[in-house]
C-alpha cells in the first residue's frame, strides 16, 4: 500500500488562526473538518460543499472572498520536497540512533522513508545551468554560441524534468545551426558535444539523482520490523504486567474453596463439642446459668481464631509470592523470550495455582483441626467424669451424715434408757451401768448398718 505523502503547511501561522476562526464562526460544525480538509488541500471550498451547508449565494460569496484573501487560492499544504525530506533524515548532517528514538519519531522516520520512495526532486534552474555550463566549458563551447544553446537545453530540462536524448537535442539545436552556417570553430564543438554519450549519460545521472524517487524499500523495512518489535514487546509488557496485577485477585480466588472447607470444618467441629460441653456445664450444676453460653460462646471463639489463622497464614504465603520480585524478574525473562506467549502465560497461571495447592500444606489443617478437636473432647470428657464423680461423692457423704444423726439418736435414746432404769433399780452405779450400756449400743449401729450396706 503506498504511503501517504508527507507535506507541510506553507500559511502564515497568524492567518491560520484567522482561518480558524472563520471556520468556527461560519461552518457548519458537522461539516467543519470537511471545510477546513478542501481548504488545505486546494486553498478554497467547492460549491458541492456549499450545497451541503445550506448557504445562500450571498454568503457563499462572502466567505469566499475572506478564505481567498487568506489563502491566495493556493493549497496550505503541499508535500514535502526530496531535499526537505532528506534533510530530516539526516539533520546537521548528522547520523540519528534510531534505537533510541521514542515510538512517534521512529514511525515519522519510516514514514519519511516511505514518501521518498515516491518522491522525486524538484530541478533548481540554477543548478541545471551550472552542470550545462561546464560541461560546455569541457568541450571548449564558446560563450557567443554556448549561452544561446544553453538556454534552448535548460529550458527544456526545467519543462520535461529530464535530460533531452540527441534526437531532441538536434530539433532544438537545428534552428542555431542553420543560422550560424559553417561558421569554423562555433558549430562543430557544440556538435561534439550533442553526440557524445558519455557527456549525455553524465548529465542525465546528476539530474536523475535529483528528479528521480529513491528506492528506500530496505530503510523502511528495517524501521517498519524495530516498530513491529516494539510493538510486540509493549504487548508482552502489558501482558506481564496485568498478570503480575492480577494475581492477587487469583490467589484469592485459588483460596477462596479452601476458605469454605475451613468455616465449614469450624462449624462441625463446634457441633461436635457443643453436646460435650453442655453435659459439662449441668453435671457442674451450671446448665442453666449464663455460664453455659459463655463457655460455648469461647468454644466457638477458640475454633474461629484458629480458622482465621490458618486463612491468614495462606494469605501471607501469597502476599510473599506475590510482592516477591526475584519471581517478578524471572516471569518477565522466561515469558519474553516465548514464541508462544500466550500459552507460556497460561502455564505460568497454572503453575501458581499448583503452588497456591501445595502451599495448603495437603490439608495438613484438618489433621491439627481433628487433633484439636480430639483433645478438647477428651478434656470435657474429663471434666464430665470428674464431675459426675463430685456429685456423687457429695451424694454419699450426705447420706452418710443423715445415717449418723439417725444412729446418734438411737444412742442416746438408748443411754437415756439404760440410766433411767439404773435409777429405778435404787442406784448411781447401776444407772451409769445402764447408760453405759446404751451409749455402746448407740455408737456401734452406724458401724454395723455400714457394714450391711
Amino acid at each position: 500500500m503506498m504511503a501517504k505523502k508527507l507535506y507541510k503547511n506553507v500559511l502564515d501561522p497568524t492567518k491560520l488562526q484567522e482561518l480558524y476562526s472563520i471556520a468556527s464562526q461560519y461552518f457548519p460544525e458537522k461539516l467543519r473538518d470537511k471545510f477546513l480538509e478542501a481548504i488545505k488541500s486546494t486553498g478554497t471550498i467547492p460549491d458541492d460543499l456549499f450545497r451541503q451547508g445550506n448557504f445562500n449565494v450571498r454568503d457563499q460569496s462572502v466567505v469566499l472572498d475572506m478564505v481567498n484573501t487568506l489563502t491566495g487560492g493556493k493549497p496550505l499544504e503541499v508535500p514535502l520536497s526530496k531535499s526537505e525530506l532528506q534533510q530530516e533524515l539526516t539533520p546537521q548532517n548528522e547520523p540519528i540512533d534510531e534505537p533510541s528514538l521514542t515510538d512517534e519519531a521512529l514511525a515519522r522516520r519510516k514514514d519519511v522513508y516511505d514518501t521518498l520512495s515516491q518522491t522525486g526532486g524538484i530541478l533548481d534552474r540554477a543548478y541545471v545551468e551550472r552542470l550545462v555550463d561546464n560541461k560546455f566549458k569541457s568541450f571548449k563551447i564558446k560563450s557567443s554560441i554556448g549561452n544561446e544553446a544553453g538556454k534552448l537545453i535548460v529550458d527544456e530540462i526545467m519543462q520535461t524534468n529530464q535530460y533531452p536524448d540527441a534526437g531532441r537535442l538536434d530539433q532544438l539545436l537545428n534552428p542555431l545551426y542553420r543560422r550560424l552556417g559553417n561558421t569554423v570553430g562555433l558549430i562543430d564543438p557544440l556538435k561534439n558535444f550533442v553526440n557524445d554519450q558519455n557527456a549525455r549519460n553524465d548529465i542525465s545521472s546528476n539530474l536523475s539523482a535529483i528528479t528521480n524517487p529513491e528506492n528506500k524499500d530496505k530503510d523502511v523495512k528495517r524501521i517498519a520490523d524495530m516498530i513491529a518489535k516494539r510493538e510486540i514487546a509493549a504487548e508482552r509488557e502489558s501482558s506481564i504486567s496485568s498478570y503480575i496485577s492480577g494475581l492477587p485477585n487469583e490467589l484469592a480466588e485459588g483460596r477462596r474453596p479452601y476458605f469454605d472447607t475451613l468455616d465449614e470444618s469450624g462449624g462441625r467441629s463446634f457441633q461436635d463439642q457443643a453436646p460435650a460441653i453442655i453435659a459439662t456445664e449441668h453435671a457442674l450444676g451450671r446448665g442453666t446459668s449464663g455460664a453455659l453460653g459463655d463457655v460455648l460462646a469461647s468454644s466457638r471463639s477458640d475454633i474461629q481464631f484458629r480458622i482465621e489463622s490458618e486463612k491468614a497464614r495462606v494469605m501471607s504465603a501469597d502476599d510473599d509470592f506475590y510482592f516477591n520480585a526475584a519471581y517478578n524478574n524471572q516471569v518477565r525473562k522466561i515469558l519474553e523470550g516465548r514464541t508462544d506467549f500466550n500459552s507460556a502465560l497460561d502455564t505460568e497461571r497454572q503453575n501458581v495455582r499448583q503452588q497456591q495447592e501445595k502451599n495448603f500444606q495437603d490439608k495438613q489443617f484438618y489433621v491439627r483441626q481433628e487433633a484439636a478437636t480430639d483433645l478438647l473432647m477428651q478434656k470435657y470428657q474429663a471434666q464430665l467424669e470428674r464431675a459426675q464423680l463430685y456429685a456423687q461423692t457429695q451424694r454419699d457423704s450426705s447420706k452418710q451424715r443423715r445415717q449418723a444423726d439417725l444412729f446418734g439418736g438411737i444412742g442416746q435414746s438408748m443411754t437415756a434408757i439404760g440410766t433411767n432404769l439404773g435409777f429405778l433399780s435404787g442406784g448411781p452405779i447401776v444407772a451409769a451401768i445402764g447408760g453405759g450400756i446404751g451409749a455402746g449400743i448407740g455408737a456401734g449401729l452406724p458401724i454395723i448398718f455400714r457394714r450391711q450396706r
